[in-house]
């Protein structure tokens, strides 16, 4: 039998945000991390309510949201996320929902 070695393609996103979080103090899911291929400079990172008011703003990577804004714990709900980079000197944006349960 001749068993010819298989081809392995890794998939890469250029950006990873999960899809729910539970900011609830178990240490399990407590912080919305943000994972950016490193090819992308992070211009900001936006969350914001459903009325639109941004609930939580960086330019960093390496922050993450904890649920809070200032020093108010936000409720169990889908919020929209915004992220504007950088990739090769061109805009990068991509946007999505998150949902925060409590």
């Amino acid at each position: 039998v001749n068993i010819s070695p298989a081809k392995v393609e890794v998939f890469v996103p250029e950006i990873a945000i999960p899809n729910t979080f539970t900011p609830n103090g178990d240490k399990v899911n407590d912080e919305l991390t943000v994972l950016v291929n490193e090819e992308i400079r992070i211009k900001e990172f936006r969350i914001f309510n459903r009325w639109g008011d941004v609930v939580y703003s960086t330019p960093d990577i390496n922050k993450y949201w904890t649920g809070f804004r200032e020093s108010a714990q936000m409720p169990s709900g889908v919020y929209y996320w915004l992220f504007e980079g950088v990739r090769n000197s061109k805009q990068y944006i991509r946007s999505g929902y998150i949902t925060l349960l409590r």
